[in-house]
């Protein structure tokens, strides 16, 4: 493991840009994969919301629903927490 850290010292900038900017990329692209639930779930109920279709349910119904998505978005959010992938530096 110490050969690889020096190894990583002695590459040219231009690489360890490379490597920095791939690093970069794999990070966001873990983001976006845990996030896209969380981005699913409010989209659907934002879309619930503006169609007016709460007007057309029982109050409990309503209260039910948007419990049920609380409890998806914190479930959601720790997972998205707990799930996301930091690549190493070497």
């Amino acid at each position: 493991m110490v050969a690889m850290k020096d190894n990583f010292k002695n590459l040219p900038k231009s690489t360890k840009r490379l490597i920095s900017i791939s690093r970069f990329k794999l990070l966001v692209a873990s983001f976006i994969l845990n996030i896209w639930p969380i981005v699913t779930i409010s989209a659907l109920y934002f879309a619930i919301a503006l169609y007016n279709i709460f007007s057309y349910v029982n109050g409990y119904v309503h209260m039910v629903l948007l419990f049920l998505y609380v409890i998806l978005m914190l479930i959601f959010i720790k997972r998205a927490i707990t799930n996301i992938k930091i690549p190493d530096k070497y």
